[in-house]
């Protein structure tokens, strides 16, 4: 899968401003199974999915009074093997901002 990773990059995500959102593993199975980049791969959940995920897009929208707002990023979390989000020197929780935009 790690060889497959671009392909399957590109299949789930055309654009990443039009991205769509995936809200089961059902639907990107299908999105999968719909493209024959990825149709021949096996569709099994623990195959594709860490249980607790260490990154993350993040799209807020906002509009006060017609003054609209949109904040996108895309943050790591540093994970232990419990799954639970460490916290660093400061007990503050240890996130990485790779992205950041402000529109």
């Amino acid at each position: 899968y790690v060889d497959s990773a671009d392909l399957i990059a590109e299949v789930l995500i055309d654009d990443i401003n039009k991205q769509e959102y995936y809200k089961n593993f059902n639907q990107i199975f299908s999105k999968l199974d719909s493209d024959p980049l990825t149709s021949g791969l096996p569709k099994l959940e623990e195959d594709f999915f860490i249980l607790w995920s260490n990154w993350y897009d993040i799209h807020l929208v906002t509009e006060i009074e017609n003054v609209k707002a949109e904040v996108r990023a895309v943050v790591e979390v540093k994970r232990d093997e419990n799954g639970k989000v460490e916290k660093n020197d400061n007990g503050e929780y240890a996130i990485t901002i790779h992205e950041f935009q402000l529109r």
